[in-house]
């Protein structure tokens, strides 16, 4: 159990929560506490791979409440579409240029 002061929100391990990364919030999961940390939760983001696992502070982390979850959506629709290239159309360009270069090399 994490509590800074009577305020402010207790958080315990294993707990589903949001957390803002940038400037929206996504679903994620309690994995560590440390208290002698400036950021002292371990989260892990649902569906993201581990790697993207990461201490953050008390500010960015958020109860999950109908509120919040009503609050990150609409922060996805305000922000969400600015983020750029998709990774779907990023990997078929990919894929597209190891086409062109595997056939520019059959043909010499």
């Amino acid at each position: 159990c994490f509590s800074m002061s009577e305020q402010e929100e207790v958080y315990e391990k294993g707990e589903k929560v949001l957390v803002f990364y940038g400037h929206l919030l996504f679903p994620a999961t309690i994995l560590d506490i440390d208290l002698q940390d400036d950021d002292p939760f371990f989260v892990h983001f649902e569906n993201w791979h581990k790697r993207y696992d990461m201490w953050v502070p008390l500010n960015h982390m958020n109860k999950w409440t109908d509120d919040n979850v009503a609050y990150m959506k609409e922060l996805k629709a305000l922000h969400g579409k600015k983020t750029g290239v998709s990774k779907k159309r990023n990997k078929s360009h990919k894929k597209t240029s190891a086409a062109k270069s595997k056939k520019k090399r059959q043909k010499s």
